[in-house]
């Protein structure tokens, strides 16, 4: 089933105000999911995407050598080059 996109002339879906906070605080702490519910689909995946899999692989080289998880996070040169790459 696919669903259609609303024509220009339809009035705007009515939402109440706790459900549109609701979607902000969740867009903040998992970016996509804002695009997601506005209908942005290849959008909110793709910016889910690049958000949930560096997680995972943080998660699972944690699973797999948790000392060495720990000595990363208290260095501070590899603590550096994280900021770095997260602000790019």
């Amino acid at each position: 089933m696919s669903r259609s996109r609303p024509t220009p002339d339809a009035p705007p879906a009515k939402r109440s105000a706790g459900s549109l906070t609701g979607w902000t605080v969740l867009s903040a702490i998992v970016p996509g999911v804002g695009l997601l519910r506005a209908g942005r689909t290849r959008a909110g995946l793709i910016i889910l995407a690049i958000f949930t899999i560096p997680l995972l692989a943080v998660l699972v080289l944690g699973l797999a050598n948790r000392r060495a998880l720990i000595a990363a996070a208290v260095d501070p040169e590899t603590l550096r080059v994280a900021t770095v790459l997260i602000s790019v």
